[in-house]
């Protein structure tokens, strides 16, 4: 931008609604939560086969599986591999749902996981880390920036590795207390009020 003679510019990232997505110190059930819409960039078919793998160790756990379906061939695909892999009573597509009722499913679950092929500021991720939900996330986008410390990141497409991780949340309690730490540690610092505040003194000097 320099090069081209453009200066003053204010870079800013996604928001949060902390009046909506924070730590309601709510019981942590065995159970992980995926918030995307269902598309293929978001890889779920990765997801399906790790949460399965992860099964094997922990049978009683559940994966709840939030975002917008779309009723297509790829939705069908997943609905296979569920049926094929026999975890249809541990997986659920709640399709889209209110931010309150996320927020609420988050702070009851042990950890929140984003298997995107690709990714940019996903804001799943703050809301994750404003409610204190520990991370396993790909390493795109800007995920292992805004998270680090609240989780654990994956490279994309590694079953074994998201495997891994689920188990290490699952067994390493003390491990994902920590990453709720950090988690809390990072509160507020993508609330709109701020970030609307941030934005307003750097126009006010312009």
């Amino acid at each position: 931008l320099k090069s081209k003679n453009i200066h003053n510019v204010i870079n800013h990232y996604n928001g949060v609604d902390n009046e909506i997505f924070f730590n309601m110190n709510l019981q942590r059930k065995d159970f992980f939560v995926s918030i995307s819409n269902i598309r293929r960039i978001k890889d779920i078919e990765t997801l399906i086969d790790s949460f399965a793998s992860f099964l094997k160790t922990y049978d009683h756990y559940k994966l709840v599986i939030i975002g917008k379906i779309y009723f297509d061939d790829y939705f069908n695909l997943l609905k296979k591999k569920v049926d094929k892999l026999n975890i249809a009573e541990s997986v659920s597509f709640t399709n889209s749902l209110t931010h309150k009722e996320i927020s609420k499913i988050l702070n009851k679950s042990k950890a929140c996981l984003l298997t995107s092929e690709s990714e940019g500021f996903p804001k799943v991720i703050i809301e994750s880390i404003s409610t204190e939900t520990p991370i396993i996330a790909s390493d795109v986008g800007n995920i292992s920036n805004i998270s680090s410390g609240c989780g654990l990141i994956v490279q994309k497409g590694d079953i074994i590795g998201f495997t891994n991780a689920m188990i290490n949340i699952a067994e390493n309690d003390n491990f994902r207390k920590k990453c709720m730490h950090n988690c809390k540690k990072k509160f507020g610092l993508y609330d709109w009020t701020n970030l609307v505040k941030i934005i307003d003194n750097e126009y006010s000097k312009t």
